[in-house]
């Protein structure tokens, strides 16, 4: 855990957030770096919660998020709120944690967001996201959300037609490389 994660004292957090991009591998943890570093520099305590392609780390706690001034949500697809009901959040596009931490912080430490409230379940919120944000950030964040959830598809996908090519030694080298031989092409077919 950095520094810029660790409070002296009470065990809370100035600011916390959430980091998340489509594909869960870059853009998530160099957006977390960026908030940790910059927090660290401006002597703020920050948690920032990663949600990458391997699940959720340094999840938020209730405590972390009771005792903080402020959330930020740098994510370019959808996350759960309803754990920030009656806290200042503010969202944004992910490359903002990279490129502007400071201005996201000093937003979270001023409570210069609106505050997220959840009154009546996922619905209610849904439609309260929606009036923040524009249309074309919503069909942005729906897609990308999509894509991330059809990744392990596409990967399990190459595997199986790179094992395709890898049983079929006999064809190595024809035209029918990948499917000459029964197995291959069952690995072939299901890969495509």
């Amino acid at each position: 855990m950095s520094a810029a994660n660790e409070k002296v004292g009470g065990g809370t957090y100035d600011v916390v957030a959430i980091t998340a991009c489509p594909t869960g591998i870059a853009h998530t943890f160099m957006a977390a770096k960026g908030l940790e570093d910059q927090a660290a520099k401006m002597g703020v305590s920050i948690k920032v919660e990663t949600q990458g392609s391997g699940g959720a780390k340094n999840v938020l706690t209730a405590a972390d998020i009771a005792g903080a001034k402020g959330v930020i949500i740098a994510a370019d697809k959808n996350v759960e709120l309803d754990r920030f009901d009656g806290k200042s959040v503010y969202s944004c596009a992910v490359t903002r944690g990279i490129n502007d931490a400071e201005e996201l912080i000093n937003i979270a430490l001023a409570g210069n967001a609106p505050i997220h409230h959840v009154s009546g379940g996922a619905a209610v919120q849904a439609a309260a996201e929606g009036e923040s944000e524009g249309l074309g950030r919503r069909v942005y964040k729906d897609l990308m959300n999509g894509v991330s959830h059809m990744l392990p598809f596409v990967v399990g996908g190459g595997i199986l037609m790179a094992l395709s090519f890898l049983l079929d030694q006999a064809g190595l080298g024809t035209s029918a490389y990948g499917h000459s031989t029964p197995v291959a092409a069952f690995f072939n077919l299901a890969g495509n």
